[in-house]
């Protein structure tokens, strides 16, 4: 596995190059471990960036995550177009949204500034240019999870 980019990690970085959005923010959510399939890394480079214009050169990535974050940005298709840049050919992003549809606390969430369905989701990672998108609802709160390729 090449190198994994954790969008907007907080204080649980899950790759080998953290994106920390807020470095005030010190929660740690261990139990999307098991959802997201990267453990957490203690050894991880940190850093503080806008999500919407990474700091890292295109292609480097094999993996990007971003859990929990583009209900939080101001342009999530930016965000999710940096995502793009800096994945490798055949680069995997995993992206997790809030769903509240099912957890309707979610919709009085002040630092949301959007709201996902699955369909949604699946429509701007394919309008992105993503490939080989497939969403669902994960077990915890029933949150969308979206795993997409980059091809070319």
């Amino acid at each position: 596995m090449g190198i994994v980019v954790d969008i907007g990690c907080g204080s649980y970085c899950r790759g080998d190059v953290c994106i920390d959005l807020n470095p005030f923010d010190t929660r740690i959510t261990p139990h999307l471990d098991r959802f997201v399939g990267f453990s957490r890394n203690p050894d991880g480079m940190y850093i503080v960036a806008d999500a919407h214009m990474l700091p890292l050169r295109s292609g480097i990535a094999s993996y990007v995550l971003a859990i929990h974050v583009i209900e939080h940005c101001d342009h999530p298709a930016k965000v999710l177009r940096e995502a793009m840049r800096i994945l490798e050919p055949s680069g995997t992003i995993i992206v997790e949204v809030p769903n509240p549809r099912k957890n309707p606390a979610d919709w009085v969430d002040r630092t949301h500034i959007y709201s996902w369905t699955i369909a949604s989701l699946e429509n701007m990672l394919r309008y992105i240019g993503f490939d080989d998108v497939l969403c669902t609802t994960v077990h915890h709160d029933d949150d969308v999870q979206c795993r997409a390729r980059k091809y070319g």
